[in-house]
């Protein structure tokens, strides 16, 4: 469903200024790293917009591009405030986590990056059965969530150690390695098919399981996790949030044809269930 952003910002905008006034302002100092992989623009203006909503002044220094695992390195070593990443009781244990949603479920809708010459093997697919018959196997990074749900449904796949960035999209392309897809999320796929030109988007199949991201903070930012809790609930119950999806990915939601895909529901394993 569209936003009418001009009805939006009508509405909001005085319940903007009454909600900046019951709080008290502060200047909040980010230092941000950021990861080769798409979307990421829209987490930068939800903090701007959603910071600044509430009153405070916002400042953002952003570091990078760095692999995924070097910036969870500086979360754990205080060189950098937070981080998005997918939830998961792990990390929840880990991290210092801020319990907002930030995609509105929409990282759990999975589509795939193929081989440009690959979609066929892919048209005849109508569950989860035919998709474990194709015997096709996915790539994943090392200690990603997502290990747990393909393993949990029994489909194939290999974990690329490292600066995975770097090295996937090549291995996928080549077609002898033994990787045959690469899974990634509603609003990184779009961004990613265009850097990586020698694969494609599979048209058929969206993959769905129930999380999301949420941020995670540095010891040192752990002081600022219930003000950043109440800035992102307000963003996404005034519909702020929403906005900047459709601002930032209205390509995706215009290309990707969520309604018009076979979905293929994933379970989740019980010890990584969520409250």
């Amino acid at each position: 469903m569209w936003i009418n952003t001009n009805r939006f910002k009508r509405i909001t905008f005085y319940l903007l200024i009454c909600w900046s006034k019951l709080t008290q302002a502060e200047q909040i100092d980010l230092t941000i790293g950021m990861i080769n992989a798409g979307g990421q623009a829209y987490f930068i203006e939800l903090l701007e917009q959603a910071l600044g909503a509430a009153g405070h002044t916002v400042s953002i220094t952003t570091q990078g591009p760095f692999p995924q695992k070097r910036v969870m390195y500086l979360l754990e070593n205080d060189k950098v405030s937070l981080m998005w990443l997918l939830r998961s009781p792990a990390r929840d244990k880990r991290y210092t986590p801020v319990n907002v949603n930030l995609t509105n479920g929409l990282i759990g809708h999975r589509i795939l990056l193929i081989p440009p010459d690959a979609q066929e093997a892919y048209r005849g697919i109508r569950n989860l059965d035919d998709f474990r018959k194709t015997e096709k196997v996915g790539v994943f990074g090392e200690h990603w969530y997502d290990t747990e749900i393909w393993r949990f449904n029994q489909l194939p796949f290999v974990i690329s150690r490292g600066d995975w960035q770097r090295n996937v999209y090549r291995l996928i392309a080549a077609q002898n390695r033994g990787i045959d897809y690469f899974s990634r999320g509603f609003f990184e796929v779009m961004e990613e098919s265009r850097e990586h030109p020698y694969l494609h988007i599979e048209e058929h199949l969206v993959f769905i399981y129930e999380r999301d991201f949420q941020l995670y903070l540095s010891k040192s930012f752990a002081q600022y996790k219930p003000l950043l809790e109440n800035a992102l609930k307000f963003a996404r119950d005034s519909g702020l949030m929403a906005v900047l999806i459709h601002k930032h990915w209205a390509d995706a939601f215009a290309r990707l044809n969520l309604e018009q895909r076979t979905k293929i529901h994933l379970a989740t394993p019980a010890h990584s269930r969520l409250p």
